[in-house]
């Protein structure tokens, strides 16, 4: 929930991401490179919670972004890019509690006695700090709706933005300690590994990995366009060919390295630190 990333362009996915010509291929599900795509990492840890991200249009284009990679973290988690996307809510369980997480000294401090007195759908702003604001303020005309919010946010390990207000934190992050605090520090832990490792990864390719991914990934495409090539047919560009291997594809293929294999050991999984 912070902002200093300029709006993207608005893309023709339904995520959000924008693929940019000329650029490296960004995955839809993370909207990292491709071949640092961190989805296979990620897997839907059950909660009783019922979470509900509402994210502002301008939000759904930045790439550093957290909300998008909430559904899957959290089983049964919902999305929904305001203005763009609405998909019905799960209707509300009975005795429901729908909560709106956003920081007010008029909120509720979370706490696992919410959880107690039966199910509960905590909704999670995502955006700039005035667009999350926005959001919640929307939110609030449905009369059901109980603010809460951290009882103690800690400090931001987002590091890829700056915080417009002191104590901000990015959406993944505030999730992941509201669920702590509702529901124990398992799910908070499982959601900070891949914030951690989000942020890492984000950081690694500012740090100049970038270049080094690119041209890793174009060695493995050069290597599979040879390996599609006729015999006798020489590749065009294939790194290091030449000899008697330009017109093998066989060898080719089998001494240039495969996707997995080039990127071996790039912006391998860090142990978790909290």
């Amino acid at each position: 929930m912070s902002r200093g990333e300029p709006p993207r362009p608005p893309s023709a996915t339904h995520t959000g991401v924008h693929q940019d010509a000329g650029r490296l291929p960004r995955c839809t599900g993370c909207a990292l490179p491709v071949a640092a795509c961190l989805c296979a990492e990620l897997h839907p840890f059950a909660v009783a919670t019922r979470v509900v991200v509402r994210m502002h249009r301008v939000e759904s284009t930045k790439l550093t972004n957290t909300g998008r990679l909430v559904p899957k973290l959290v089983a049964g988690a919902e999305l929904e890019i305001v203005g763009v996307t609405a998909p019905p809510e799960a209707r509300p369980r009975e005795g429901e509690r729908r909560l709106l997480l956003f920081p007010s000294p008029n909120a509720l401090a979370l706490g696992p006695e919410l959880a107690r007195g039966g199910p509960v759908r905590l909704v999670v702003p995502d955006g700039s700090w005035s667009q999350a604001r926005r959001i919640a303020q929307h939110e609030l005309r449905r009369p059901e709706v109980e603010l809460v919010s951290l009882p103690d946010p800690g400090t931001s390990r987002y590091r890829l933005r700056r915080k417009p207000v002191e104590g901000g934190l990015a959406t993944l992050e505030a999730l992941a300690h509201a669920l702590g605090a509702l529901e124990g520090p398992e799910v908070e832990e499982h959601l900070l590994r891949a914030f951690d490792r989000f942020v890492a990864i984000h950081r690694a390719l500012r740090a100049g990995e970038g270049a080094r991914l690119g041209n890793e990934l174009a060695r493995v495409r050069a290597a599979e366009a040879a390996a599609r090539l006729e015999p006798g047919e020489a590749p065009a560009g294939l790194p290091g060919a030449g000899g008697g291997q330009a017109g093998n594809p066989s060898s080719a293929s089998s001494s240039a390295p495969g996707p997995r294999g080039a990127l071996s050991g790039l912006l391998a999984p860090e142990r978790a630190t909290r």
